[in-house]
């Protein structure tokens, strides 16, 4: 296999990934400047005043952020040893300098003792560090849970580099870009109605006469919605606002996202950029990684869509339940449903059968991208069955014109 090897005279800088906050992040003035920069007397009448002002808040966000940022620069190795370390480097040097001048062979121990003394003290103050890293470790809250930080990084996987990928057109894709583009085109070819998929279905207002509207939600519900079930940890959509960011707003931008998911709930209608996600290609165990099929497609939303997600499910649960819509032998996507409970289900009922002497037939079923497939115009026509229209019609909008980027 050919390998191509790159030569430069400087050390090559790789781009690190943009992220808007740092440990070094001044929060009290980002919530100060944000502050100022929201305005919420400004009203949502349609759909378009919504992508707006989200796309306002956002900006927002990421100005206020960026200004109280600064650069982390990275720390020059080795300017951290006492000065004592720092004084025997001096002298080992000027004592090898002395015996490349005179090649004296006690010239030369002076330089041998300098040097497994040097070796004896480092050695020594990395064992020292070590074990008072070790001694601080703890599983509480004030050291950020520092024992199981470094337990994860004892465990860590090693870094999957993607190689080069075939083209259509049988070349090979190189660098960053031109893999990202193979795989929007594999994306957008898998993505595609399927079938008859563009007959357009006929609604009638008659199908769901129940018309129940959205439970507005309050600042309060928010506020604790943020703090309770958004992880702070989890890597951010294009906008790059993660769950500790919008931990750390003030309460006015807390309200403007209260009006822009009441404003979504109201118009029915989901903002245009909540609905653009980041796609992350992970490779498939086993298969060629030069083939784009190889790869399984990660995707990843803005947090504040994970927000309204969160928001919208609590108030469609009631009546999921209250309707009885999902049969009790559907597992997936459900909490307090496990795999291990449904292989018991599975497992009673063969059981069961054995005991009662019967046949037990089972047909198992591996369907190849089915979300992929899904119909879209059948399932908002199922849909206005058994949901109440308002619901219906934000989740239509919720599926429809939806983007993605592979990052």
């Amino acid at each position: 296999m050919p390998i191509i090897l790159t030569l430069s005279e400087n050390i090559i800088q790789t781009e690190s990934n943009p992220v808007l906050v740092n440990r070094c992040t001044v929060w009290e003035t980002f919530r100060q400047s944000l502050e100022e920069k929201i305005n919420l007397t400004v009203p949502i009448r349609d759909v378009e005043q919504l992508d707006r002002e989200a796309e306002k808040l956002i900006d927002d966000i990421q100005q206020s952020a960026w200004e109280n940022t600064p650069e982390i620069k990275c720390r020059t190795k080795g300017n951290n040893y006492p000065k004592e370390i720092r004084d025997l480097i001096s002298g080992k040097r000027e004592a090898r300098r002395r015996w490349h001048r005179s090649r004296d062979p006690q010239d030369k121990t002076v330089l041998n003792n300098l040097a497994q003394q040097l070796k004896r003290e480092i050695k020594e103050l990395k064992n020292d560090s070590i074990s008072a890293y070790l001694r601080e470790l703890t599983n509480e809250n004030n050291t950020d849970y520092s024992l199981w930080k470094a337990t994860k990084k004892l465990n860590r996987r090693p870094v999957m580099h993607i190689p080069s990928i075939r083209k259509i057109d049988g070349k090979w894709a190189r660098n960053n870009e031109q893999k990202a583009q193979r795989f929007a085109e594999h994306l957008e070819h898998i993505f595609q109605l399927h079938g008859n998929q563009d007959e357009k279905v006929m609604i009638t207002e008659d199908i769901a006469p129940e018309n129940e509207e959205i439970k507005l939600v309050t600042a309060t519900e928010v506020k604790n919605e943020i703090s309770n079930n958004i992880n702070p940890k989890k890597a951010p959509g294009f906008d790059l606002i993660t769950g500790e960011v919008l931990q750390q707003l003030p309460r006015k931008a807390t309200v403007k996202i209260t009006n822009l998911i009441n404003a979504a709930f109201r118009l029915k209608y989901v903002p245009r950029l909540w609905k653009v996600a980041d796609v992350i290609m992970i490779p498939k165990p086993g298969k060629p990684p030069h083939d784009a099929a190889s790869y399984r497609p990660i995707s990843l939303l803005p947090v504040m869509s994970k927000l309204f997600e969160k928001l919208l499910i609590k108030r469609l649960k009631p009546i999921i339940e209250r309707k009885n819509l999902i049969p009790n032998h559907q597992f997936g996507f459900r909490s307090k449903h496990s795999t291990i409970d449904q292989v018991h289900r599975i497992t009673n009922i063969i059981e069961k059968a054995l005991e009662e002497e019967n046949v037990c037939s089972a047909v198992f079923l591996d369907v190849a991208r089915a979300f992929d497939k899904v119909w879209h115009e059948g399932l908002n026509y199922k849909l206005r069955t058994i949901l109440p229209k308002q619901y219906a019609e934000i989740l239509e909008s919720y599926l429809a014109e939806r983007f993605f980027r592979v990052k």
